[in-house]
C-alpha cells in the first residue's frame, strides 16, 4: 500500500484524467454508422401461432359417455399446430424464405419471426406471403405494396391475425393513377424501439390501423 500521500494523489489524478479523456473521446468522436448513406433497413419481426393441423371434431354421445364427467367436451380439438412458411420478395427478388415448425412439447406453440436486411433507399415493390395451415394449398396471407424508404430509415413488418401483414412507421397514400398500388412513406424508427416491439410480438404496433389516406 502506498503511504506517500503526494505520490498517491498524483496516481489518482492520472487515473481520473485517463477516465475523463475516455469519456470525452466517446462523447465527441463520430458516431458509428451501421448502414451507409444510401441504405435503409427492412425488419420483419412478429410472433405467430399456426392453425391447428386437424380441425376440431364433434364427439358422439357414445364417446362422451365413455369419458369421465370432468373431461366431457362436445368438441375434440387436437393440439398440434401447422408450421409457418414465410416468403418475402423485394422488386420480385426473394430476400427471405423460412419454414418454422411449431414449438412446444406437443407442437402446439407459436413461432418467432425475425429477419433484418439492408436495402437501397428509394421506391420498392414489397411482396409478403405466408402459409400457416397445412390444410390450405399455397399462401393464405399475402401483401404486395409499393413502399418508399428514405436513407437510414427502418421499415418494420409485423403480422396481426385480424389485419394480416402490417407495415409500421409509415402512412398509406392513394396511388396517383388508376388507384393501382398504394405507396407507404416510411418514417424513422429508432433501433431500440424495434427491439422493444419485436420482444412484444408486435402487439403494441399492430393494434393501430393506418389513418385516412393523405
Amino acid at each position: 500500500m502506498l503511504t506517500n500521500k503526494p505520490v498517491r494523489y498524483l496516481l489518482q489524478a492520472i487515473n481520473y484524467s485517463v477516465f475523463m479523456a475516455l469519456i470525452w473521446y466517446f462523447a465527441s468522436a463520430p458516431s458509428i454508422r451501421i448502414i451507409a448513406e444510401d441504405e435503409a433497413v427492412i425488419t420483419i419481426a412478429f410472433s405467430h401461432a399456426g392453425q391447428l393441423r386437424e380441425p376440431c371434431r364433434r364427439l358422439t354421445q357414445e364417446e362422451l359417455d365413455k369419458l369421465p364427467p370432468n373431461m366431457r367436451k362436445l368438441d375434440d380439438c387436437p393440439r398440434e399446430r401447422s408450421p409457418v412458411i414465410l416468403e418475402a420478395r423485394l422488386d420480385d427478388e426473394p430476400f427471405y424464405r423460412v419454414t418454422l415448425q411449431p414449438t412446444g412439447l406437443f407442437g402446439d406453440g407459436g413461432v418467432d419471426v425475425f429477419q433484418r436486411v439492408k436495402i437501397s433507399a428509394g421506391e420498392h415493390l414489397l411482396s409478403l406471403k405466408m402459409n400457416d395451415s397445412v390444410r390450405i394449398d399455397g399462401f393464405n396471407h399475402e401483401l404486395e405494396q409499393l413502399v418508399i424508404v428514405d436513407s437510414a430509415q427502418i421499415l418494420l413488418v409485423g403480422f396481426d391475425s385480424d389485419q394480416g401483414f402490417v407495415l409500421s412507421g409509415g402512412r398509406e397514400k392513394q396511388a396517383e393513377e388508376f388507384n393501382e398500388i398504394q405507396k407507404t412513406s416510411v418514417f424513422f424508427i429508432p433501433p431500440d424501439a424495434v427491439r422493444r416491439v419485436a420482444g412484444n410480438g408486435f402487439l403494441a404496433e399492430t393494434g393501430r390501423r393506418p389513418g385516412p389516406p393523405g
